[in-house]
């Protein structure tokens, strides 16, 4: 693949053009950041939006828009199990959650037997 020949990503909802080290290089990096809290000074690592799009000489505007597209293609969000960090993970709201007939309970008010059953699971 050159460098200078873009790309079309016809999944992406319709095309999606960019350059390798361009616009979706950028996004790429934006959409885990977003949803890990890259952006918020108070977690580690720490960058901000300005920092990513300087690193690629992307336009802060249009990567935000390919991250967009890129987020929704992947379906991804806060806390998603598949794109979140560790820690993300492990400090989800959702995580002692988990769905028993229909209801949504908290594991940690359930039997220790039930509790067991859903570890078991993979609940």
């Amino acid at each position: 693949m050159r460098e200078a020949d873009p790309q079309n990503v016809p999944e992406a909802g319709g095309s999606l053009s960019f350059r390798p080290d361009g616009n979706l290089g950028g996004g790429r990096r934006l959409c885990p950041g977003s949803i890990n809290f890259l952006f918020d000074k108070s977690f580690e690592p720490y960058a901000t939006a300005d920092d990513i799009c300087n690193f690629f000489a992307t336009s802060k505007s249009t990567t935000a828009q390919k991250s967009k597209v890129i987020r929704a293609m992947f379906k991804m969000g806060y806390y998603d199990p598949e794109f979140s960090t560790k820690h993300m993970q492990d400090n989800s709201p959702f995580s002692n959650l988990a769905m028993i007939n229909g209801l949504i309970v908290d594991k940690r008010h359930l039997a220790p037997e039930i509790q067991e059953m859903l570890k078991r699971e993979g609940e």
